[in-house]
C-alpha cells in the first residue's frame, strides 16, 4: 500500500499541516512529530488533521514519543508509531483502538493495551511463546532463582556478620626537664635550639623612700665666751650698744659679738670691759682664740674705740651627730630601685600588659632610663634619715610559656619510643626557675613536661590480623601482638557466629586509652 511521509517541524501548526494534506497523493499519510518542541497537543488539532486526511481519502498514521498526541490519538483511533520502520513493517493500520506494532509478525490478538498505557510500559508488547518453551523457561526460572538465592545467602554470610573489638593499651609516664631560652630577636619557635620568641616591655613608674643615716660628723655646740676691753681713741664718752660685733684679724677671722651695753669714759685711753660670745656660725672649737687675738671693731664704732681680749675666750664645744654618707646614698638608691621594679612588675603583670598564657621575667627587669633623682640630703650633712624620690623606665622580657610548652613537648616526643604515642590527655607543663639574663636580654628557664605513654595500635592492622579466625584465636593474636592492660573485648554480631566476619570493613575496633 502506498505511503507517504510527512516530517512535521517544531513551528508546524493545524493550519500548516492541513495546506501540506492537500497535495497528498497516497492512501497512508504518516506525520512524524519533531524530537524536540511540543506541537499539536490540543485533541482538536488532532481531530481536524484527521479529518483533512479523510477528505483526501487517507489513512492517517503518527510517529511520536509525546504522551499527550498518543493519548488523543488513541481517543480519535488514529494509530501511533514509535519509528518510521515500524510503521512500515506495520502490515494493517486497523481503525479500532490503536495499536503499536513492534515485531515484524505480530498482530493484535483481541483487545489489547491503549497505546499511552504501552508508552508507559517501555514501548514493546510481550510476545507469546509457545507451549513447549513455557515450560523450558519454568525450568530455567527455577535454576536462575535457586542461584540467585544461593548468592544472595553466601553474600549475606559474607557481609552480615560484624564484630566490635575493644582494646586498652598499656600506660607509662615519660618527663623532662630542659632549659628554654627566651630571645627578643626571634620571631618563630626553634625546636633544635630550644629557644623561643620574646617581647620586651616597658613602663614609667615613680616611688621614694627614706633610710637612716649611718654616719656620724662632730657638731658645734656650745659658743666660745670671754671678755673684751674697749679703749676710747677720742676725747668724748661712746656707748656701746648689746650686740656690737668684734673679730680677730686672722686669715679666717673668728666673729664675737657683746651681749651687754657699756660706756667708754671720755678722755683719750680710757677703758671698759664688755662680756662677749661667739656668733652662731663660730659655734664650737673655733670659737676659742688666744688672748690678744680680738682687736677689731666692726661698723661705725671701729674709729672710735680700741679693742683687745686680755685673756683667751673658752666652752666653745662640739659634739657627734648622725650624718650621711656615701654608703646611705648607695643603699638608699638600690632599695628604691627594687621597689621601683616592683611596682613596675605590677603595672606590667596585669591584663593590659600581657595575655593568659604569658609572664614577665623577674630577673629580666631593668631600670633602662632615670628621669628624675633627688636625695633630700647631702652627703656629710647631719641628719637622722635621708630620703630619694626617683622617677624611671623599667623594661622587661614577656614570655609566651605555650611557646615553652611546645619545645618541652618536643622533648617529651624525642623520649617516646617507635611505636607509642603520648596521651594529650595526660600532657602537663610546669615553669621552672630562671636560670639567667644574658646582655642581650635573652631569658633561660627551666620547663618541665610529662605524661603518659601508651602503644600506638593501628586499627587496620588489627583487622587484618583477625578477619575470619575464630573468636578465641582472634583474641590469643591480639594479646600476644600488642602490650594491652587488660584482655580485648570481642563483640560479635550475630553473637552465636563463634568467628570474626569476612570483611574486614565489618569490623569495627575502638581504642580506649587510660585517662
Amino acid at each position: 500500500m502506498k505511503q507517504q511521509i510527512i516530517q512535521l517541524e517544531r513551528h508546524d501548526d493545524v493550519v500548516s499541516v492541513r495546506d501540506r494534506l492537500g497535495f497528498l497523493q497516497a492512501e497512508r499519510v504518516l506525520l512524524v512529530w519533531p524530537e524536540r518542541g511540543a506541537i499539536l497537543q490540543r485533541k482538536l488539532d488532532l481531530v481536524m488533521i484527521q479529518r483533512e486526511a479523510s477528505r483526501m481519502n487517507a489513512k492517517l498514521g503518527l510517529v511520536t514519543e509525546d504522551f499527550t498526541v498518543a493519548e488523543h490519538a488513541a481517543e480519535l483511533n488514529i494509530p501511533v508509531f514509535y519509528s518510521i520502520k515500524e510503521a512500515r513493517r506495520a502490515r494493517y493500520w486497523r481503525g479500532d483502538p490503536p495499536w503499536l506494532f513492534t515485531g515484524r509478525d505480530d498482530r493484535p490478538q483481541g483487545e489489547g493495551p491503549t497505546a499511552a498505557e504501552l508508552i508507559a510500559r517501555g514501548r514493546q508488547q510481550p510476545i507469546a511463546l509457545p507451549p513447549e518453551f513455557q515450560a523450558v523457561r519454568r525450568v530455567v526460572g527455577w535454576l536462575i532463582f535457586a542461584v540467585v538465592m544461593a548468592v544472595f545467602l553466601v553474600g549475606l554470610y559474607i557481609v552480615a556478620p560484624g564484630a566490635h573489638i575493644t582494646l586498652r593499651p598499656a600506660a607509662d609516664q615519660v618527663s623532662v626537664t630542659i632549659p628554654v631560652v627566651a630571645d627578643p630577636e626571634l620571631t618563630s619557635v626553634n625546636l633544635i635550639d630550644r629557644a623561643i620568641p620574646a617581647r620586651i616591655v616597658g613602663v614609667e613608674v615613680e616611688w621614694s623612700t627614706t633610710v637612716p643615716t649611718t654616719g656620724l660628723v662632730t657638731q658645734p655646740s656650745t659658743p666660745a665666751a670671754g671678755t673684751v676691753v674697749f679703749s676710747n681713741l677720742l676725747a668724748d664718752t661712746v656707748v656701746v650698744p648689746a650686740g656690737t660685733v668684734v673679730r680677730t684679724t686672722a686669715a679666717d677671722p673668728v666673729r664675737f659679738r657683746t651681749t651687754e651695753e657699756v660706756t667708754v669714759p671720755e678722755g683719750i685711753a680710757s677703758t671698759a670691759e664688755a662680756p662677749i660670745e661667739a656668733l652662731p656660725e663660730f659655734v664650737g672649737l673655733v670659737g676659742n682664740v688666744g688672748a690678744n687675738l680680738i682687736n677689731r671693731v666692726e661698723g661705725p664704732l671701729g674709729v672710735r674705740l680700741g679693742v683687745s681680749n686680755p685673756a683667751a675666750t673658752r666652752g666653745g664645744g662640739v659634739t657627734e651627730a648622725p650624718a650621711v654618707t656615701k654608703d646611705d646614698y648607695e643603699r638608699l638608691r638600690a632599695a628604691l630601685l627594687q621597689q621601683l621594679q616592683q611596682r613596675a612588675y605590677a603595672e606590667m603583670s596585669s591584663p593590659d600588659w600581657i595575655g593568659p598564657s604569658e609572664f614577665i621575667a623577674i630577673d629580666s627587669l631593668a631600670v633602662v632610663l632615670v628621669l628624675d633623682e633627688t636625695y633630700s640630703e647631702y652627703i656629710g650633712q647631719p641628719a637622722e634619715s635621708v630620703s630619694l624620690e626617683m622617677r624611671v623606665v623599667v623594661q622587661g622580657v614577656v614570655v609566651d610559656e605555650q611557646y615553652a610548652r611546645q619545645v618541652a613537648y618536643a622533648a617529651l616526643a624525642e623520649r617516646v619510643g617507635r611505636g607509642f604515642r603520648i596521651l594529650d590527655d595526660t600532657l602537663t607543663f610546669v615553669r621552672g626557675d630562671e636560670l639567667g639574663v644574658d646582655d642581650a636580654r635573652r631569658v633561660t628557664f627551666l620547663m618541665t613536661g610529662a605524661g603518659d605513654i601508651a602503644s600506638a595500635i593501628d586499627e587496620q592492622w588489627v583487622r587484618t590480623q583477625v578477619t575470619g579466625l575464630p573468636l578465641d584465636r582472634a583474641i590469643g593474636n591480639l594479646n600476644a601482638a600488642l602490650p594491652l592492660e587488660q584482655p580485648p573485648r570481642i563483640e560479635l554480631w550475630p553473637n552465636w557466629l563463634g568467628r570474626m566476619p569476612l570483611l574486614p570493613i565489618r569490623i569495627d575496633v575502638t581504642v580506649e586509652y587510660a585517662r
